[in-house]
């Protein structure tokens, strides 16, 4: 099939653009996700905590936690899988603005899809599971009372940044993926029958 070009209808040309488009913005919104602050803590303990990195200072010298670095960690697969999914959206829009055939982005797009169910689920693990636990661990009260009295050490809360909150709800990301793998998998359906 290499080399023909497909004669789509404007309906199906149309689906095919927006699978397109959904995996290019799918990509750029697991990128925005993955560097945006979801937690910031004020206290003793000062910093935020994203997804990729965080920045942690306790009295103002720097901390390190292996929980919250393993969380980096495990987020590396849905950096590159965002990357990815950026990659095959323009190669669909080069090929679809060129007149090119969309036969191989359209099956590019489709794994594209069949993948991001995969890394939705680990995307909701680690917001809604690990992150809120480790972070979690850093609202601290070291205030005690003594026999001499009360004693103020000092303390830090963790609060959910109101911008992240909107962006890592699970409506938004699970809609999102649900939406392009729907699209993707009607343009791929479109595509064989044709």
């Amino acid at each position: 099939m290499k080399g023909v070009k497909l004669a789509f209808d404007k309906h199906s040309s149309t689906i095919g653009l927006i699978s397109g488009l959904a995996s290019l913005f799918y990509g750029l919104y697991l990128l925005l996700v993955l560097f945006l602050p979801i937690y910031t803590v004020d206290g003793i303990i000062t910093g935020y905590v994203c997804l990729l990195h965080y920045n942690l200072n306790y009295y103002g010298k720097p901390i390190k936690l292996d929980s919250l670095s393993a969380v980096s960690l495990l987020s590396i697969p849905l950096l590159a899988y965002s990357l990815f999914s950026i990659l095959v959206g323009l190669l669909f829009l080069y090929d679809y603005l060129k007149k090119n055939d969309v036969c191989v982005s359209i099956r590019r797009i489709f794994g594209n899809a069949l993948a991001g169910t995969a890394m939705s689920g680990l995307l909701y693990g680690l917001l809604n599971v690990v992150l809120p636990v480790e972070v979690g661990q850093l609202n601290i009260n070291l205030n005690t009372v003594t026999s001499a009295g009360y004693v103020y050490l000092g303390s830090s809360s963790v609060r959910i940044s109101p911008l992240s909150s909107i962006f890592t709800s699970n409506l938004v990301f699970l809609g999102f993926t649900a939406f392009f793998l729907f699209v993707s998998s009607l343009a791929y359906v479109i595509l064989v029958k044709s």
